[in-house]
């Protein structure tokens, strides 16, 4: 299903974006590569969530999870959410409050991954602890119940290694969820360059900042281009992009691939929204994004 966003954009939606402009937002992976100096600590969680929620802390090879639960009418499903920052950036106060608006509308469980982060680790301490994370989701839950869900970064690790337990005949998740998806670390799609301009979270000039997740292996390892991939037997994936972020390129690449695959898909798009907009909870645009995650996560839900 392709679903495009026709109602005209909100004025804060456009507030937020000449403010991103004015102050040059887009130049702060640049900054940070130039200074090697990058954001490493997850944002605070709210402490209104120990209110809202049950918060279980727990460490996986040395790394931190925060499982976020419903105190009531908690449903089966559960979310493994991997957060985006383009590889060397850990969680910020908006991926708090987005979290919390998918736990208020689904009454699902999140977990919540702090996972390893270049240039300190590779891809393969990021896998690694990602894996660790779900064989322990194995345990305490059937994998039909358990959604990846992940932001730029994190919906290029979520699609990933959901390739990973597909080639190793693991248990998959439920569905995929990727939001404004990092899926192609090549950087050779020509319509990258293009989508600078509209872009004013990302440059060109940043693309680099992959390498030090990247390290020795070929970019065009489907672990970090699984767009690249192969798609066979994976489970549902649903799409959700804006056309004004330089990785909408990838995101048309994905369905087109899976158009021409035939599989079955979902595919949101939202006209000249910026990257990772669901994540700024107070947009319109943001709330119906939301719900439509919410529509997908709760199909077929039972109450526990």
């Amino acid at each position: 299903m392709e679903y495009i966003h026709q109602e005209k954009q909100s004025t804060r939606a456009k507030i937020i974006k000449l403010v991103m402009k004015a102050i040059g937002f887009q130049y702060r992976y640049e900054r940070m590569l130039k200074k090697m100096k990058f954001n490493d600590v997850a944002a605070k969680m709210p402490k209104s969530f120990l209110q809202k929620f049950l918060v279980e802390k727990n460490t996986f090879l040395e790394h931190a999870t925060w499982t976020i639960t419903p105190k009531s009418e908690k449903s089966k499903k559960v979310i493994l959410f991997l957060h985006g920052g383009g590889f060397v950036n850990n969680l910020v106060p908006f991926h708090w409050k987005f979290v919390e608006q998918i736990v208020l509308n689904t009454n699902a469980t999140i977990v919540v991954v702090d996972y390893p982060l270049a240039p300190k680790y590779s891809h393969l301490e990021t896998f690694e602890m990602v894996d660790a994370v779900y064989q322990d989701l194995l345990l305490k839950h059937s994998s039909s119940n358990i959604i990846f869900m992940g932001d730029s970064a994190g919906g290029g690790i979520s699609l990933g290694f959901a390739q990973v337990l597909r080639n190793e005949n693991r248990p998959l998740p439920q569905q995929l969820i990727l939001l404004c998806p990092c899926i192609d670390l090549t950087g050779t799609n020509p319509g990258i360059a293009a989508l600078e301009k509209h872009d004013y979270l990302l440059t060109m000039k940043a693309i680099p900042v992959v390498n030090l997740y990247t390290k020795d292996t070929p970019k065009d390892d489907f672990r970090l281009s699984p767009l690249l991939g192969n798609f066979d037997s994976l489970p549902p994936i649903t799409c959700f992009t804006g056309t004004y972020e330089m990785l909408h390129v990838d995101s048309v690449a994905l369905n087109k691939k899976l158009n021409q695959l035939k599989i079955p898909h979902n595919y949101f798009v939202y006209p000249k929204m910026f990257h990772v907009w669901m994540a700024v909870t107070f947009l319109k645009e943001s709330k119906i994004a939301v719900q439509q995650i919410a529509k997908l996560i709760k199909e077929n839900t039972q109450v526990a």
